[in-house]
C-alpha cells in the first residue's frame, strides 16, 4: 500500500485554481537482490501503482477523477559491513 501526498500543483490552459487530493494506493512490486561479492550488491525493483484520486478546477465549477498508474522503476547500489 501507498499513501501519495500531493504538492506543487500548477494551473495551465486558463484555469484560475488546481488541486489533486491525497490518497491511498495499491501497488504491485517485484524486484531481487544479488550481491556481487562479501560486501557489494545491487537491487532492482519494480512497481505498479493504482490511484484514483479527486481533482478540482477552478474555472466555473469543474470537479473530476484522475487515474494516476505510474510505473516506477529503481535500482541501487549496496553495501554490508
Amino acid at each position: 500500500m501507498n499513501y501519495l501526498i500531493f504538492f506543487g500543483e500548477q494551473e495551465r490552459g486558463g484555469f484560475t485554481g488546481f488541486r489533486l487530493s491525497n490518497g491511498v494506493a495499491p501497488a504491485l512490486q517485484v524486484g531481487f537482490d544479488y550481491m556481487l561479492d562479501e560486501h557489494w550488491g545491487v537491487n532492482v525493483d519494480v512497481k505498479k501503482l493504482f490511484l484514483d484520486t479527486k481533482v478540482k478546477l477552478t474555472a466555473g465549477v469543474i470537479r473530476g477523477r484522475v487515474d494516476i498508474d505510474p510505473w516506477i522503476a529503481g535500482a541501487s547500489v549496496t553495501y554490508r559491513f
